[in-house]
């Protein structure tokens, strides 16, 4: 029930009654079970049981100079979608002809392609009309509402091929996006992106999704244009007969081509992967260690997606004539588990499973836990995955993890080949706990081909600062955050870029981070932020 519904159904009188002894009790005794009073007050006020969210909502409605810290505290909801210290907002486009003819992807009823229509993410774009401001200033006031920050967010493009879609269309979409994040309408893209620099919602990062087919030099620079700082690639096999037995579109080469350009213009890559697409156990572990030894692969950030078979897919007409058989969920289990010894510390596994709901999944895996079937198979088996969505501060909340000591952070360099250059990680960890602080990505590049990139050039692919997020310009005590890591890991990889004979370190950087890599002398130049380092 919204807030408005909520509103209709009650007295002005009833809600103020309990949201004043509400407040009081709270104040009273810090220690109230929040359940146990919101039972009690509603039953009392003749009200329906209300979440935390709307509570909060009222409270700053009615009762606002009663409304802070320790109020919002008590009430805010779990930070699972902020606690890695950023804020998503997910939008989509709307639906477009694809420029694939995968045989497993679905295209549910005005939905974008690969898409059912009743994921999350769509139902949100659909109720909106793919109104570009509308989905994000909706997501803004939900995390306000949940009582969770909403300043440093993380833009994320998904549905279909983006970059496929009308050109004019791709620059309207991502300038309504951030008008709607500076709240002001701007003239063009430009200004909108200067105005964000500055804005109380900063796009600090923003992620297209595309096909490796469709991830050439222009639409790199096209990306560039649009302050993009990571890409999601569709990989799904890295067998060239399974992609072509799927109708892919591309193979191995293309994969290795992307991959390579998008690193040597300093973007984070990151793999989608699709256990079970025409494979065994052991050729699914076989690859998953493969995007790790081989460095024409080696992604930044890993989904791994199992096949579905979805109704009304070419895919969904061979299983039922018995050509094609799913795994399940347990199978699912063990191939992932059994190939997370193989993940390296600099890569994070963001997701597993899609969000398509069980009841539109004709076979295949139906769990929406999956990550956490795959956790709990590691820990009854005394694994455990060493990446970094399993390491950072975050993950203690997350996995319930046991702490044996106190925090002891160090800083630590790893460095490895990679599409023809050399990565560095650097990071702090705590190895008693195995926990990760933060981290920065630097790379030697290659063979760049922006203008920008030349032989003198380093670069800084990401910088990233875990726990939950905290307010732009100001330290809080529960965060850490704006405690000075960020500071050292630039200080740090420049001084690596110095012995490595570079003079010259650009980053990329979300428009809305721009304004704090200026701190430390960089300047704007073309799309990324520049220092001469000698």
């Amino acid at each position: 029930m919204n807030q408005d519904k909520l509103l209709n159904l009650v007295s002005q009188k009833q809600i103020k009654n309990f949201l004043v002894e509400f407040l009081e009790t709270l104040n009273k005794d810090e220690e109230s079970s929040i359940i146990d009073l919101k039972k009690h007050l509603c039953a009392k006020y003749n009200l329906p049981l209300m979440q935390n969210s709307q509570i909060l909502w009222l409270i700053k409605k009615n009762f606002p100079e009663k409304f802070n810290k320790k109020i919002n505290d008590k009430l805010k909801s779990r930070l699972s979608r902020t606690g890695s210290g950023v804020t998503p907002i997910a939008v989509m486009p709307k639906p477009f002809p694809c420029p694939g003819r995968c045989t497993y992807c679905p295209q549910g009823e005005n939905a974008p392609k690969s898409y059912t229509g009743f994921e999350p993410a769509t139902m949100r774009a659909i109720r909106s009309g793919y109104d570009a401001k509308n989905q994000v200033q909706t997501r803004l006031m939900q995390y306000e509402a949940l009582g969770q920050p909403n300043q440093k967010c993380e833009l994320i493009i998904m549905g279909g091929t983006f970059l496929s879609v009308p050109l004019d269309y791709q620059y309207q979409f991502v300038k309504e996006c951030y008008d709607a994040f500076n709240g002001k309408v701007s003239k063009n893209l430009e200004q909108a992106k200067k105005i964000n620099q500055t804005a109380k919602h900063r796009v600090i990062g923003l992620t297209i999704e595309t096909r490796p087919d469709w991830c050439k030099e222009e639409h790199i620079n096209r990306m560039l244009e649009f302050g993009a700082t990571r890409v999601e690639l569709g990989v799904q096999s890295l067998d060239d007969k399974v992609l072509r037995k799927v109708q892919r579109g591309h193979g191995q080469k293309e994969i290795i081509k992307a991959t390579a350009l998008l690193k040597d213009s300093a973007f984070k890559v990151c793999y989608h992967f699709m256990p079970g697409l025409y494979s065994s156990r052991k050729k699914d572990i076989s690859m998953l260690k493969k995007l790790f030894s081989d460095e024409n692969y080696k992604p930044d950030m890993l989904k791994i997606y199992p096949c579905l078979v979805i109704p009304n897919t070419k895919l969904y007409e061979e299983y039922k004539k018995g050509a094609f058989e799913p795994i399940d969920t347990l199978e699912a289990v063990q191939r992932i588990a059994q190939a997370t010894k193989y993940f390296p510390p600099w890569v994070r596994v963001m997701r597993m499973q899609r969000d398509i709901p069980a009841n539109k999944i004709a076979a295949g895996v139906k769990a929406g836990n999956l990550h956490q079937l795959v956790d709990k198979w590691l820990k009854e088996h005394n694994q455990k995955c060493r990446c970094i969505r399993c390491r950072e501060i975050f993950s203690i909340y997350r996995n319930n993890k046991q702490i044996n000591s106190e925090f002891d952070f160090d800083l630590v360099v790893r460095s490895y080949k990679a599409s023809t250059g050399k990565e560095y990680f650097i990071s702090y960890e705590d190895k008693k706990n195995d926990l990760l602080a933060g981290f920065i990505r630097l790379r030697i590049p290659a063979n760049p081909f922006r203008e920008e990139i030349d032989a003198d050039s380093a670069l800084i692919r990401e910088l990233h600062v875990y726990g939950s997020e905290a307010e732009i310009g100001k330290i809080s005590n529960d965060s850490i955050q704006h405690k000075g890591l960020g500071k050292t890991l630039l200080a740090k990889a420049e001084e690596i870029a110095l012995k490595t004979k570079k003079t010259k370190l650009l980053i990329i950087s979300g428009v809305g981070a721009r304004e704090y890599y200026k701190k430390f002398g960089y300047s704007l130049k073309g799309p990324y932020m520049f220092k001469n380092i000698c």
